[in-house]
């Protein structure tokens, strides 16, 4: 079974890694070579720390199926995230 990651800032990976969340990143470096290596399943990424990769990286995140790219912020659209968990888990559970 493959891992849940969370790539951040350290306040927010505090919260995840509270939650049983072992593998956290916090330079946003890190993601092409976590999308190359195939060892997650989910990546939840820091939204604003999403918003300043490079285009290329996001539209490569947008259409990965493993891992699922989650980006998450206080403004994330429950739309896209509700797509991304279907994605994932390949059932939509709001409904």
């Amino acid at each position: 079974m493959r891992s849940v990651a969370v790539l951040g800032g350290e306040d927010f990976n505090l919260g995840f890694r509270l939650a049983g969340v072992d593998t956290t990143y916090t330079d946003s470096s890190e993601f092409e070579q976590i999308l190359d290596e195939g060892r997650h399943g989910i990546l939840v990424v820091e939204g604003d720390m999403y918003q300043n990769l490079p285009e290329r990286l996001r539209e490569r995140a947008d259409s990965s199926a493993e891992p699922v790219v989650v980006p998450l912020s206080e403004e994330a659209e429950s739309e896209r995230l509700d797509r991304k968990i279907k994605q994932a888990i390949g059932a939509d559970i709001t409904e």
